[in-house]
């Protein structure tokens, strides 16, 4: 496989890996178990594509339309839109690793593996659905709408995968899935926390 991330084997490779997961996650996941764990490759062939592409159509989305506050839409400025963009693109790569250690982390207490790489992959390609519905976010009406979904299936996707790829136990699936997505829900508020005291509100005018 090419180390360009943009070749077309690489993209070609990158839709078939999310159709799958998207269309068909509980047959795909044996597959994505029997890869070796390449944290590197995944990051740059995998999730910063689709990662970017819903930062690119957010940063479009709010330039062509604006954003609606109650009756009230307002478009705004260029540099705020794209401190956004750049914001939304960090906080995701952040949070992937953050989750990803988390998974890891609490894999051997349910009775799983600890495997970094494997929870590397379980998180990425679980997170699928979410990242794919970005793409809507050109649309800012529904790029809310469409992240609440996406994730709720991301969340499936990942419950569908703890036991394939982390060897967790069926039977305590669930409860791993739980506090994972617990504290990667607290992550994504950490991260919040962080952005908003970094991007100004001045630069929306």
């Amino acid at each position: 496989m090419s180390d360009n991330p943009l070749s077309s084997e690489n993209t070609a490779s990158l839709i078939a890996r999310a159709k799958a997961m998207i269309l068909k996650p509980k047959e795909e996941w044996p597959t994505v178990a029997a890869e070796p764990g390449d944290t590197q490759g995944i990051l740059i062939k995998y999730a910063l594509p689709l990662i970017a592409i819903g930062a690119l159509c957010s940063f479009v989305g709010s330039q062509l339309f604006g954003y609606n506050a109650v009756i009230v839409t307002f478009r705004p400025s260029l540099g705020f839109s794209l401190s956004i963009a750049i914001s939304s693109l960090v906080q995701s790569v952040i949070a992937l690793f953050v989750v990803s250690f988390v998974a890891n982390f609490l894999s051997p207490k349910f009775g799983g593996k600890d495997d970094f790489g494997s929870a590397f992959k379980l998180v990425a390609y679980s997170l699928t659905a979410a990242w794919v519905a970005g793409f809507l976010s050109i649309i800012p009406m529904l790029g809310g709408i469409a992240a609440i979904v996406g994730g709720i299936y991301s969340i499936y996707v990942l419950f569908l995968g703890a036991t394939p790829v982390m060897a967790v136990p069926q039977d305590k699936a669930g409860g791993y899935i739980a506090v994972t997505v617990l504290a990667a829900i607290v992550v994504s508020i950490v991260l919040n926390m962080v952005a908003a005291t970094i991007v100004s509100p001045g630069m929306m005018l």
